[in-house]
């Protein structure tokens, strides 16, 4: 699956690996195993991503920047619901994810440094 990026390039997500490219910069992360299903964007910016995954399993893909360039990618295991086939960050913090006639709602709880 291949996620354009607000500020230029693109995330390949694979099954092995999720991989940033830009033309002249290249970021690799080895994963697990997982088939992508599902992909929200968090952040406006684009460093934050939801992907739910074939097993139903909901993470968040966090890209790290300096000076505008991607130099960390992170990828956080949130937990499980339904395989989903989309997923919508909504206002304060709210989560939708869907799929086969399936919608669920969950709040988002962050701890800020």
């Amino acid at each position: 699956m291949l996620l354009a990026l607000p500020f230029g390039g693109v995330l390949v997500l694979g099954e092995l690996q999720i991989c940033y490219l830009n033309g002249t910069s290249f970021k690799s992360l080895p994963i697990d195993f997982a088939v992508f299903k599902a992909y929200g964007q968090v952040e406006e910016d684009g460093t934050r991503w939801l992907l739910g995954d074939h097993t139903g399993s909901l993470h968040v893909l966090v890209l790290e920047l300096n000076g505008g360039e991607v130099v960390d990618l992170q990828l956080e295991r949130l937990g499980r619901t339904s395989q989903a086939s989309q997923n919508t960050k909504e206002e304060n913090s709210f989560l939708t994810c869907g799929g086969n006639g399936v919608r669920r709602i969950g709040k988002i709880g962050c701890v800020c440094e």
